[in-house]
């Protein structure tokens, strides 16, 4: 059984080295904000295998770099983990794209792009006493707050 096969251990503070003994990395997520754990393995350099939702296809991108099976398809997830361990040096390079692709989207460097966002638009010239505000509609590619008249936004409303 997977009894001899799964061990969970809590909360761990060394996840490099266990992330450099795993053959494999599973993420089979329904809903996801900001995907860590799986930058976190992709910086690991371990083969992934995910749930195909639009945070970890962002994470991803489209470029071999992980196995993909649809939210929920436990048939189709066995599948895509039974093809990324029978084909180790496939996996192999599916990981070395994912680490250069964890490099390029770090948590870091998204805090800093997102404050520099907001930096740009409070230094703006203030807007007349009549229009106050000043709305900031960041777009998403994945199903986050649906828009009147279609597409996903996420909007922040920031008074000047």
């Amino acid at each position: 059984g997977i009894a001899n096969n799964l061990h969970l251990l809590g909360r761990r503070n060394d996840i490099p080295e266990l992330l450099g003994a795993s053959d494999l990395f599973l993420f089979p997520s329904r809903f996801e904000g900001f995907p860590f754990a799986l930058l976190e393995a992709m910086a690991g350099r371990v083969p992934i295998v995910a749930s195909d939702i639009p945070p970890v296809r962002e994470a991803l991108v489209a470029d071999n770099s992980a196995w993909f099976a649809p939210p929920g398809d436990i048939y189709r997830l066995r599948r895509a983990i039974a093809r990324a361990l029978a084909n180790p040096k496939e996996a192999r390079e599916s990981a070395a794209r994912a680490f250069k692709r964890a490099h390029r989207v770090s948590q870091h460097r998204t805090c800093r792009q997102t404050l520099s966002l907001i930096q740009s638009i409070l230094e703006r010239p203030r807007v007349s006493e009549d229009n106050a505000r000043s709305r900031v509609v960041l777009a998403h590619p994945g199903p986050l707050i649906p828009a009147q008249g279609g597409g996903d936004v996420r909007t922040l409303n920031l008074l000047e």
